[in-house]
């Protein structure tokens, strides 16, 4: 923020406060990472040194990157709607038919 305000430039920002620790933060993000819904585009290295280096409990060095990722994904994917539930099923002339769940 020092530097924005230096530059005089403005910084949409959201304040955040911690109440879980930063494992149990990020879980819901790795499952995302894990079953391919989250991607990262372009190149992050020192990110990606974070998230590969970093062990809970183990790590002295605070890994604010990660930290500062897992805080804009959980933002982001709170604002996620929820995914219409559908069983898609093909028949022989590939027509597809979608049931819904009730």
């Amino acid at each position: 923020m020092q530097a924005a305000k230096a530059r005089q430039q403005i910084v949409r920002y959201k304040m955040v406060h911690a109440s879980r620790g930063k494992a149990v933060r990020a879980e819901p993000v790795v499952a995302g990472f894990e079953q391919g819904r989250i991607h990262l585009v372009g190149d992050f290295p020192y990110l990606e040194d974070e998230l590969c280096q970093w062990v809970p409990g183990e790590t002295k060095d605070s890994p604010n990157r990660m930290d500062a990722m897992v805080w804009a994904i959980t933002e982001l994917m709170l604002n996620e709607p929820e995914p219409e539930e559908a069983i898609i099923i093909y028949d022989a002339m590939e027509t597809v038919r979608e049931l819904e769940l009730r």
